[in-house]
């Protein structure tokens, strides 16, 4: 039986000599064409079919091992770190991943327009803005108002302002804004107290107070002085030329009988030594200088009190135009003079003092609540309507595509850095059920397909014959060692048999002989 079992491997070649064979090929080598053929057959159409391959797929079992695998390889590909894009690329194709990224960032640009243009950018600005009041309301705005910041404001409005003096938009913006002005003027029905301040209001009576004693003083002095009666006589005499130019001729030649020089010149000299002198008394009396101040007075309130569309409408439009040409010119001269840009940053400094010891609640106090909300409802319209133009668009297309060479050095990190922090387990949610159903529709039938059965005889022919040896004994090392020893014991006691019929002792010794020589030999093998 020993040899039987070492000859079911051995040898693994025949062993001949010449053209004389020894010994013959093993059972095993010789058959394992053969062999390999059936077992691969068996396993294909017995031992693995697709169906059982369908069922061991389908079973829960397998369902959580396939969601482990996926929950681990959605972690290390999200949790890998990636470095730059342009170790990856080719040089030669690295003008072509510039141009795809230069498209990509276009687009990029395009959705943040459409964004930007979208109702929700208010929407979001607004809760920014109220989130943002609601946060530092009672924080100082010094702690804003930091050293830096107030540095670049005041470098920022210095440069601004050059800008803005330097442009030649700058008459167009100020004549723009003078038409603008004057035309809301003259569709307004407030007085025109409305728009004057009430301190200059004040000051214009106590002006008009003062003035009046003094130029009837100078009237009555004007009056007193040798030059008026001259005036006066030319005065005369112009009004008796135009009155009489206007008449037939023969009431033209008795006026003139009539009113002569001389009589020209005695009715002036007459008024001057009546009318005149009493004027120039009645002028000195503080009564008659107070009734003309206190007319004056009314006529200039009556004049704050008409609407300024009044105003307006009494002006020619050649007025108007003229109005509108002579204060855009005066306001853009006067923005030029140098000492306007040191007035501004003067004003700017001292009111970044005075809002530093305010806080936002203060500020939003001194405004009142519907000034408040209307400034930051103004302020958020502002800033929305300034990101939705069509500047910003494009300068953000502009920085976005000036980049796109430089993306390719830039290390991309960890993806999950950018994600969510449960973004694996929405990955695994979102891509779990998509991914079993397409496993369980398509690998049993790919499986179908496979040829089990070549690959397994293909794998048992590679496979080589010491380590074939050498795995049925480690698996049936004991079954066959049994073989052997009830093989040598079996032929032993026949033997044995076969010589007690002759002699005891001589078939004593061959058992001996036999079982000896049996356990050697298993030994050896093992």
């Amino acid at each position: 039986n020993a040899v039987a079992i070492w000859m079911l491997f051995h040898p693994y070649r025949p062993v001949r000599r010449g053209p004389v064979q020894l010994l013959p090929q093993g059972a095993i080598p010789k058959e394992i064409a053969r062999i390999a053929r059936r077992i691969g057959e068996t396993v294909a159409q017995e031992l693995l079919t697709s169906e059982d391959l369908g069922r061991a797929l389908a079973s829960p079992a397998f369902r959580a091992q396939f969601d482990q695998a996926l929950r681990e390889g959605l972690d290390r590909l999200l949790t890998r770190e990636l470095g730059p894009l342009r170790p990856w690329v080719p040089p030669a194709h690295e003008a072509e991943v510039e141009a795809a990224l230069t498209n990509v960032l276009r687009k990029v640009a395009e959705g943040i327009r459409v964004y930007l243009r979208g109702p929700w950018v208010r929407r979001h600005l607004g809760q920014l803005a109220d989130a943002a009041t609601s946060d530092l309301a009672d924080r100082p705005l010094g702690d804003l108002l930091t050293p830096a910041l107030r540095a670049d404001l005041r470098a920022g409005a210095a440069r601004l302002w050059a800008g803005l003096r330097a442009s030649p938009e700058l008459h167009r913006l100020v004549q723009g804004a003078v038409a603008r002005g004057l035309a809301a003027w003259a569709e307004s029905e407030r007085p025109l107290r409305h728009y004057v301040p009430a301190t200059a209001v004040r000051v214009g009576e106590a002006l008009v107070a003062r003035a009046v004693p003094w130029a009837l003083e100078r009237l009555s002095v004007w009056l007193a002085r040798p030059t008026t009666r001259q005036r006066l006589e030319e005065w005369l005499r112009r009004a008796s030329d135009d009155v009489l130019a206007a008449q037939r001729p023969w009431r033209r030649w008795l006026g003139r009988a009539f009113l002569s020089d001389r009589a020209v010149a005695r009715a002036a000299a007459a008024l001057e030594r009546s009318g005149l002198d009493e004027l120039a008394a009645a002028l000195h009396d503080p009564e008659l200088q107070g009734d003309l101040a206190r007319a004056i007075d009314t006529a200039v309130e009556r004049a704050l009190d008409r609407p300024v569309r009044e105003w307006m409408a009494a002006w020619p439009p050649e007025r108007r135009a003229q109005w509108e040409s002579s204060l855009a010119e005066r306001i853009v001269a006067g923005l030029h003079h140098p000492e306007v840009e040191a007035v501004l940053l003067g004003v700017l400094e001292r009111g970044l003092d005075s809002l530093a010891a305010l806080r936002l609640r203060d500020v939003a106090v001194l405004l009142g609540p519907e000034q408040a909300r209307e400034l930051a409802h103004r302020s958020v319209a502002w800033l929305a309507d300034a990101l939705a133009s069509p500047r910003v668009g494009d300068r953000v297309e502009k920085l976005l595509v000036a980049q796109a060479p430089a993306l390719l050095d830039v290390p991309l990190g960890r993806p999950i850095d950018y994600l969510p922090p449960d973004a694996v387990a929405r990955a695994e949610a979102l891509l779990a059920d998509p991914l079993w159903a397409v496993v369980q529709r398509r690998v049993p039938a790919m499986v179908a397909r496979v040829p089990i059965a070549e690959l397994v005889e293909r794998k048992l022919l590679d496979y080589p014959l010491s380590k074939v040896e050498a795995l049925i004994w480690r698996v049936s090392g004991k079954e066959l060692v049994l073989i052997v020893y009830l093989g040598g014991f079996l032929g032993a006691i026949v033997g044995a048999a076969m010589l007690f019929t002759v002699s005891w002792p001589a078939a004593l010794v061959t058992l001996a002989a036999f079982l000896l020589a049996s356990l050697v030999f298993v030994n050896v093998k093992g």
